[in-house]
């Protein structure tokens, strides 16, 4: 494994679970190509790094269940930087693990770099992270390219509305999770709206902020609605960050503004909610990535 990868992989331990280090240490050791590994007795799946760019890498984590010859449904994960550090991504990811799809998540934001790098990197635009993290799954013939859907958390949900008119016709689905709707993206969404033949969008929000939920209904509505295959699902009694892991951080919590990262807004993390939002998101995507 070249030196590179090697500096990536021990970021990559430094912002994952006990056990998610655990089992990378153990990956680090064995050829990068190696599609399993037994441990106990029990098939490991594969967790390597993935470039996307000069300055930007992902990590794909594949099922254990999965065969030599298998290619599997993937899901994009575009979070908002913070997201690999407080929990969010890895609640998404293990669950889409433990159902047998693969996961590439996308790190944008240098939180797996090596000790010689700027802790604020020139980042790649936002508008480009959604073709980037595509273009990177050209590298790898694990994932189905024809079963591709995109979660996005925050910014990274403004990151996939952002390319979705370019990118959308690959991807099956896409999933944007609290993604700061406000005047501004309602403006844009003339230009973002899905072109017919591209992915469905599901856009999942809570309610307690009563303006920001109408403004994510008038987002909907001008993405062009059901006619264009854009949805919301309302998470009652929710705030942003209900699935901040709240067993890591205060109850209270404040992560990116995704209408401006430069602020912070308030988070509630929430357990039950988090159950609650992730199954509906499951159900979309599991809908959207049936094999035809």
């Amino acid at each position: 494994m070249g030196s590179m990868a090697s500096r990536v992989l021990e970021g990559l331990r430094q912002r994952l679970s006990s056990s998610a280090v655990a089992l990378l240490l153990f990956l680090a050791a064995v050829p990068a190509s190696a599609m399993h590994e037994l441990e106990h007795g029990k098939a490991v799946g594969v967790i390597r790094p993935v470039s996307l760019s000069e300055t930007a890498w992902g990590l794909l984590s594949l099922p254990a269940s999965m065969e030599a010859e298998d290619r599997v449904a993937g899901i994009l994960l575009l979070g908002d930087g913070e997201s690999v550090l407080d929990g969010r991504s890895e609640l998404y990811a293990q669950r889409l693990l433990s159902l047998g799809f693969g996961v590439l998540d996308a790190d944008f934001d240098g939180l797996v770099a090596d000790e010689g790098t700027p802790a604020h990197p020139n980042v790649e635009p936002v508008g480009r992270r959604l073709g980037l993290t595509l273009a990177a799954l050209d590298h790898g013939a694990e994932l189905d390219p024809g079963r591709v859907a995109v979660i996005g958390i925050g910014l990274g949900a403004r990151a996939v509305l952002e390319g979705w008119a370019e990118h959308g016709g690959a991807l099956r689905a896409a999933v944007l999770v609290y993604p700061g709707c406000d005047a501004g993206l309602i403006a844009r969404a003339p230009a973002l709206r899905p072109q017919p033949g591209q992915g469905r969008i599901l856009l999942v929000h809570g309610d307690l902020d009563e303006a920001e939920a109408a403004q994510c209904a008038d987002l909907v509505a001008a993405l062009g609605g059901a006619e264009r295959g854009v949805a919301r699902y309302v998470l009652r009694g929710a705030d942003a960050g209900w699935d901040i892991d709240g067993g890591e951080l205060d109850a209270r919590s404040y992560i990116p503004d995704p209408a401006n990262p430069a602020r912070r807004r308030a988070a509630q993390p929430d357990d039950a909610r988090a159950a609650i939002a992730l199954d509906r998101m499951l159900i979309f995507l599991m809908g959207a990535l049936d094999p035809q």
